[in-house]
């Protein structure tokens, strides 16, 4: 088995299948598996699930868990982490396919994610404790503000032609690693939910000198936290609380 998708489904039931039917044309000729995860069952129809190795959840087990879970059951040489809001362009897969085979020691691989808007920023600095702490203002002055360390990050992800070597982090929307690096890092930190998670993973993957790069061929459309609207009181609390783990576990290491 060349590559399992691992897919965190949580209320997004039409644009899963707008994904996976996306997802089939990139990987045509591909052997591969797609393991959808459940954090909202009953909303899938049938003929979807069946396309699948299904794990439903009873409850929100949150996305950190449930990528766990797909992790345990996977058993393709690459793991393709994937948002259920994303459409995969015909080419993406193989792009980070490529990429990962090609590159030495590599951690993870990510596409480019173009939303709505244009070029999402999709490569993002390790944090500081004090970036930490305002995270929020700054998203806000990003705009206001060319210095600031992330708008580098965004316009590698503008202007990339060729492979970038990341000195921080990639997005989880669409994220390609070796099996044997997630076995070697270890799951996801399941007390994170909306903030940290993607950080802290990768994090682990630096300490071990693995790369985390940036496949700017690889393009992937993406509807952005389409989840997260469907509850997003309850996620805006979610993201407040893993900030603050954050911060705590940050205190304990000078860099994750």
């Amino acid at each position: 088995m060349t590559i399992s998708t691992i897919i965190v489904h949580y209320r997004t039931a039409r644009l899963l299948e707008a994904c996976l039917t996306s997802l089939t044309v990139a990987t045509r000729g591909i052997k591969s598996e797609v393991i959808l995860v459940d954090n909202s069952p009953g909303l899938i129809d049938q003929h979807l699930i069946a396309q699948t190795t299904y794990i439903a959840n009873p409850l929100n087990a949150g996305y950190a868990q449930a990528a766990n879970q797909g992790i345990e059951v996977a058993r393709g040489e690459f793991l393709l982490f994937l948002n259920p809001d994303t459409l995969v362009h015909p080419d993406g897969v193989r792009a980070l396919l490529h990429a990962a085979r090609i590159i030495p020691a590599l951690g993870c691989a990510g596409g480019r994610l173009i939303t709505p808007r244009g070029t999402a920023t999709s490569a993002f600095p390790f944090l500081r404790a004090r970036e930490t702490r305002w995270w929020p203002v700054i998203q806000r002055l990003r705009p206001l503000a060319p210095s600031l360390r992330i708008n580098r990050y965004k316009k590698i992800c503008e202007k990339a032609s060729g492979w970038v070597e990341i000195d921080g982090n990639l997005s989880g929307a669409a994220l390609l690693v070796p099996r044997w690096v997630a076995q070697k890092i270890g799951p996801f930190d399941p007390r994170f939910t909306h903030f940290g998670t993607e950080h802290v993973w990768q994090g682990r993957m630096a300490r071990l000198g693995l790369k985390r790069v940036f496949v700017p061929q690889a393009h992937f459309f993406h509807y952005e936290a389409a989840s997260v609207r469907e509850n997003p009181n309850a996620v805006k609390l979610e993201v407040q609380a893993s900030r603050r783990l954050f911060l705590e576990e940050f205190k304990k290491s000078a860099r994750f």
